[in-house]
């Protein structure tokens, strides 16, 4: 399986994502934190203008496409640059997937990979929940590190069969969506000196 190198996601360590709570495993993956933290300073331009370019991207005759990742350092670092203005607490997360729709094509800094995990891109709950309460991927549950991710590619496929299937036979899932194995690796903040 080929990664590619798409990008950063940054998450607001003291806004726990809300269905959360509602899981019955250890989760601190993609979706765990929320992943707007500049979205609550939108009055400000500076933060209004990075917010806008973190997640979105003008393709012309007034469309815009949904971006998911940080994909280069100009706007990650003005992005942290107006997190830490405001003393936002942050996690960094680097994203590798096979999708190839936004690629990191800088260098990359020191990151400590933490897990694979299968979700849905845009980023959302559906997978981690259902896999929170469906019996059948209980036999999975000793497989996830302490970050609740899988530590081999190996078991996330075999998950990812498992889920696929019993999303065909609708058990699970909640309509169409688009999921992808992610190689997703921490990055500390300290490299950053915005």
């Amino acid at each position: 399986m080929k990664f590619n190198r798409n990008g950063f996601v940054i998450q607001q360590t003291d806004l726990p994502a809300i269905w959360l709570y509602e899981l019955t495993i250890n989760y601190h993956g993609i979706s765990a934190f929320t992943d707007s933290p500049l979205i609550r300073y939108e009055r400000y331009t500076e933060c209004r203008v990075v917010q806008k370019e973190a997640w979105s991207r003008d393709i012309g005759n007034g469309l815009y496409e949904e971006l998911n990742f940080i994909s280069n350092s100009d706007l990650l670092y003005r992005y942290i640059g107006q997190c830490k203005r405001f003393n936002i607490p942050l996690r960094l997360l680097f994203i590798e997937s096979e999708m190839d729709a936004q690629i990191w094509s800088e260098p990359l800094p020191e990151m400590k990979f933490i897990g694979y995990e299968y979700c849905e891109c845009p980023f959302d709950s559906q997978v981690i929940t259902d896999f929170s309460w469906h019996e059948p991927f209980q036999k999975y549950r000793d497989k996830l590190n302490e970050y609740g991710l899988f530590s081999t590619l190996e078991d996330t496929q075999d998950f990812k069969m498992d889920y696929d299937k019993a999303f065909q036979e609708g058990i699970i899932g909640d309509g169409e969506m688009e999921t992808y194995i992610f190689r997703v690796s921490e990055v500390s903040l300290d490299q950053f000196k915005c």
